[in-house]
C-alpha cells in the first residue's frame, strides 16, 4: 500500500517456488517451494512481513503442490 505498491521479492534462496495461496487474513502466503536438492516440492508458510521465517508445514518426503486453506485460517487441506 502507499507509495511502495510495487513488486517485492519474498525469497532469496534461490529456489523455484510454486502455487502460492494466500491467507484468508492476508498476513502470510502458502507456497510450494522445491528442496535445494530438487528431490521433492514441500509446502511452507511465508510472511510477507518478514516477522516469522518461513515455516514448512509437514515432514512428508513425498511431492506437496497443491493445498487450500480453511475459511478461518486454521486448517490447511493437502490436494
Amino acid at each position: 500500500s502507499g507509495a511502495d505498491s510495487g513488486p517485492r521479492r519474498l525469497t532469496t534462496d534461490g529456489l523455484d517456488k510454486h502455487r502460492p495461496v494466500w491467507s484468508p487474513d492476508g498476513r502470510r502466503l502458502l507456497v510450494a517451494r522445491e528442496l535445494p536438492d530438487g528431490s521433492s516440492i514441500l509446502l511452507e508458510w511465508i510472511d510477507p512481513a518478514g516477522a516469522e521465517p518461513p515455516r514448512r508445514l509437514t515432514d512428508r518426503k513425498e511431492t506437496e503442490y497443491q493445498a487450500a486453506i480453511s475459511p478461518e485460517g486454521s486448517r490447511v487441506l493437502l490436494t
